[in-house]
């Protein structure tokens, strides 16, 4: 009788959490696209349109492009570098507008772009419920370390989409610009849902990886997991590039950057198992 009520107790709890965890999402789903769609087009895109800004008064005062690139990743753009060097925004420079090549490409892009930012909102409360939900089984030393492991997830997550929107996109994306700006012969106009599209696959991986190797180095640290066990990673290999390949249905080029990006995720968690076995 008393496992039965303690069974009943924990499923309600798992509903109560799942049911704010699904409001929440939604919520911020429909008021990030009823209300923030455009602004939140313009977040993703500023990185974009300021490069080529800097890219066209480049190419028309006959000056190579690397500098910039270099002065971009060291201050970052969003210091007053644009000012400060004279570069004005201007029809002739840039339109500030993605193109769209049929009638529901925009909408597909913004309903995207909300369904991202809603994810990115909720990921901090979905582990926050989850860590609640394990807490009172945890010992007093357990319930410290998993003080420490959440408060060092949250830091690193946050962190890492700051430094990813602030100093890896604009030096990703001016690689290829370099492409498009190295001749006349060439005109950009990025595609709305490509570019969302792309800028969510790399700022997903992104952090991914980092929240990973924080991840991995607790549950090493726990012995919870050893090198071994990461070592058996074939069957998780294949489920995750399954449930990517059909969720995020894309091109072959992604695809194969999105295998060896997992690749690299899984080696390097195996290399933090082995230091720690060393250890």
């Amino acid at each position: 009788m008393l496992m039965k009520t303690q069974l009943t107790f924990i499923f309600t709890e798992i509903r109560y959490r799942l049911f704010f965890i699904l409001f929440s999402f939604s919520l911020c789903f429909l008021v990030s696209y009823v209300y923030y769609r455009q602004e939140f087009l313009y977040f993703i895109g500023k990185p974009l349109f300021l490069l080529e800004i800097l890219q066209n008064s480049a190419l028309s005062s006959s000056v190579r492009a690397q500098p910039i690139y270099n002065d971009i990743a060291s201050k970052g753009y969003f210091s007053d570098f644009a000012i400060n060097s004279g570069v004005a925004y201007s029809a002739h420079h840039l339109s500030g507008t993605f193109t769209s090549t049929n009638v529901t490409e925009a909408f597909n892009a913004e309903l995207l772009l909300s369904l991202v930012f809603a994810i990115w909102i909720n990921f901090p409360f979905v582990l926050a419920n989850i860590y609640l939900f394990f807490k009172p089984s945890f010992y007093k030393k357990q319930s410290k370390l998993s003080n420490l492991f959440i408060n060092i997830l949250f830091g690193t997550y946050f962190l890492s989409c700051y430094l990813i929107y602030k100093h890896v996109l604009p030096l990703f994306l001016s690689y290829f610009l370099n492409f498009s700006f190295e001749t006349n012969l060439i005109t950009l106009e990025a595609k709305v849902f490509s570019y969302v599209k792309l800028v969510s696959f790399v700022v997903f991986w992104c952090v991914l990886f980092n929240l990973l190797v924080v991840v991995g180095f607790f549950l090493q640290k726990l012995k919870w997991f050893n090198c071994a066990s990461w070592a058996n990673r074939r069957s998780l290999f294949f489920l995750i590039s399954l449930f990517f390949a059909l969720v995020f249905y894309t091109d072959i080029y992604t695809l194969l950057l999105f295998f060896l990006m997992t690749f690299c995720i899984f080696e390097f968690l195996i290399l933090v198992g082995y230091y720690f076995k060393n250890e």
